[in-house]
């Protein structure tokens, strides 16, 4: 019988291999190079006739599994807690250019153009307090396209439903008296108002002195 590590004809040495499977072992023969053995994965085709691969496969999958899953969880918390954060960055955008917008349309940004306050307070004639509104929401639509208009108010008693308080901003007291009173627009202004009040109501001027 030869020895090992003696070349016989047609006698081939297996050395196994130091590995943590029993598949991965080192077939070494002395008519070639040595052969390694392609530890079974995705890439690797695996059948009913290889049980101990496929069992590895699957085990492989499994681990993969129980890898993958957390940092996906993570990641997937991370872009909603980004959305959220988002969200909340456009909803604040949003209040401050509406706040903006407010302030500028009513002429109270600090150190804007002066205002004038237009007073007058409305007495409607009872029963037409519903008519009136509407016919008022109609109106807003008129005042507002004129030039130096600044913003208004229409607030209801409450000791007399009949009774409203118009506050209306404009920039200078020549765009209430000249520039809307003496247009086209007034006339529709009218139409639409005037026949509501009993009696006629008196309107004053008025411009800011303190402020707090």
């Amino acid at each position: 019988m030869p020895s090992q590590g003696t070349r016989s004809r047609g006698c081939t040495s297996r050395i196994p291999a130091i590995s943590t499977h029993p598949s991965q072992r080192v077939t070494r023969s002395f008519d070639g190079p040595p052969k390694w053995p392609v530890p079974p994965g995705p890439l690797q085709r695996t059948s009913a006739s290889s049980p101990l691969r496929a069992r590895d496969h699957d085990d492989r999958q499994v681990n993969a599994k129980s890898v993958v899953a957390p940092e996906c969880e993570q990641f997937r918390e991370l872009i909603e807690l980004d959305k959220f954060h988002f969200e909340n960055i456009i909803r604040g955008a949003a209040r401050l250019t509406r706040v903006a917008t407010d302030a500028a349309k009513s002429g109270m940004r600090h150190g804007g153009d002066c205002v004038i306050l237009e007073h007058a307070t409305l007495n409607v004639k009872h029963g037409h307090e519903r008519a009136f509104e509407a016919a008022f929401d109609k109106a807003t639509a008129i005042i507002a396209s004129m030039s130096g208009y600044a913003g208004l108010e229409l607030q209801r008693c409450l000791e007399e439903p009949n009774r409203y308080l118009l506050l209306v901003r404009w920039h200078s007291l020549e765009d209430h008296i000249v520039g809307f009173r003496g247009s086209p627009q007034y006339q529709e202004w009218k139409k639409l108002l005037h026949h509501f009040y009993e009696p006629f109501p008196i309107v004053e001027h008025y411009e800011l002195v303190f402020d707090a």
